[in-house]
């Protein structure tokens, strides 16, 4: 009897072996990482949810096909989830992604902590490939979203860190029946001696928003929300010649770095954005880009300024691959345009240098930054905004003007969240009319000061 159930319980365990082999070694084999024939390198990408991921999504499976020993894993997570998890897996060196798509806010703490591949890394590695796509980048861009230049490093080099992912900048969005609408163009021309378009000053931006807003309509929706309320702010500041810190790029940061925020440039461009408060559609402080985009949807507010990565799902749908076709887009008004996007961030924890190096170079090239670009990405190529397939994207033009201009950076510091913190409380406690203009420029100063001597000391 013993005998009968020692046979009996080797052959389960030879059966559970054997299951174990068929069924799991199987489905695990071909994501191997051994380096076995037959064995797949798996890329991990991880982003914010927005149309750069979702973008590059799109050519997941052509890809794989001109490349069947790679799969590709794509992660979109809200903007707060993308973050976390990337600063967490380089932190930790546990090598959970092979792909971090970030903002610049992440060259600080990734470049002097040693988390990523520089460029020169990375081309090494496979020195054979096609490179010429970096004259066609826009130098702006990839100067302030791909460079770096150690805080320790007494040499003046910059450090080539990543090519951008995407050139991404704000746009005016206006509401076209509104503009269009013979009434409307009437009484403008009446009031204004002027014809009605979108408006090329922040003075006609002005007019035009307290024009629009009557009855149970309104002339521009803000977005009062922490990071969006603070976007706003810098376009502002820039086209009128203000900023926060006295530098050149905006991950730049150190312990001598002046602040110069209370400035006649600041304070005049706070009394021009105090001056909108009365044609403000929705509630401010709790409106950011999503919210923002579903009032304008409801068609009773002239204009916004919104992001280009949120024009293309916001507006495009994906089913019948038609637009809504109720709103046009162009510059913002004045003589600049913000700078912002992100880059590709290759993890010194991959085990695929070489076939990220592959698929980033493949990414880069013009043609499939055609594709990327029909599918929603922001391109930081300049040759793709005059390809004639790019004219059925309504924003195209636009994007293209704003993107040539760009000049205005954003904090990306090693103390940039802390800063826009007290900028953005500051600006929504003048906003609601708690504290003055001087308060605001001489307060806001003031704990900008503290904080840094605080946090870089």
């Amino acid at each position: 009897m013993k005998y009968k159930t020692l046979l009996i319980s080797l052959l389960g365990v030879f059966l559970l072996s054997a299951f174990y082999f068929i069924i799991i070694r199987k489905d695990t084999s071909a994501y191997s990482l051994n380096g076995n024939k037959d064995s797949k390198a798996i890329i991990k990408i991880l982003g914010e949810e927005t149309s750069t991921i979702l973008a590059l999504q799109s050519i997941e499976t052509e890809y794989e096909k001109l490349n069947p020993k790679v799969d590709l894993q794509f992660f979109p997570n809200t903007y707060d989830e993308a973050f976390n998890k990337g600063i967490n897996d380089m932190k930790h060196k546990t090598g959970i992604y092979d792909i971090i798509l970030q903002y610049n806010f992440s060259l600080a703490p990734f470049v002097e902590n040693d988390y990523v591949y520089l460029l020169e890394d990375l081309k090494n590695e496979v020195p054979n490939l096609d490179y010429s796509f970096e004259n066609d980048i826009l130098p702006n861009f990839w100067y302030e979203l791909g460079h770096y230049k150690l805080n320790k490093a007494a040499s003046s080099n910059y450090l080539k860190v990543g090519y951008p992912s995407a050139a991404l900048t704000m746009l005016l969005m206006y509401n076209k029946p509104m503009f269009e609408d013979p009434d409307n163009k009437k009484d403008y021309k009446l009031k204004f001696n002027k014809e009605l378009n979108p408006p090329k000053t922040w003075q006609e931006f002005l007019d035009i928003a307290g024009f629009f807003s009557k009855n149970d309509t309104k002339g521009v929706c803000l977005e009062g929300s922490s990071d969006f309320l603070y976007f706003e702010i810098m376009n502002i500041l820039g086209d009128y010649g203000g900023k926060i810190l006295a530098t050149n790029n905006g991950w730049e940061s150190n312990k001598s770095t002046k602040v110069v925020f209370n400035s006649q440039e600041n304070k005049a461009a706070f009394e021009f954005f105090q001056k909108l408060k009365g044609f403000n559609q929705g509630g401010f402080s709790n409106v950011e880009q999503v919210e923002q985009m579903k009032i304008m949807k409801e068609g009773k507010t002239a204009m916004a300024m919104v992001w280009s990565d949120m024009l293309y799902p916001a507006l495009m749908d994906t089913i019948s691959k038609t637009w809504d076709d109720r709103f046009g887009f162009t510059s913002l008004p004045g003589n600049s345009s913000l700078l912002g996007g992100g880059a590709y961030f290759v993890s010194k924890q991959t085990k695929n240098k070489a076939e990220v190096t592959k698929f980033i170079n493949y990414v880069m090239q013009s043609e499939t930054q055609i594709k990327l670009s029909l599918a929603g990405l922001c391109s930081p190529l300049k040759s793709v905004y005059s390809d004639e397939r790019l004219k059925v994207l309504p924003y195209s033009q636009a994007l293209n003007e704003s993107l040539n201009r760009a000049k205005i950076t954003l904090l990306a510091g090693r103390d940039a969240t802390k800063l826009k913190e007290i900028l953005v409380t500051k600006v929504q406690e003048y906003y609601k009319g708690e504290i003055s203009l001087d308060e605001l420029l001489s307060k806001t100063e003031l704990e900008i000061k503290e904080s840094r001597s605080e946090y870089l000391k």
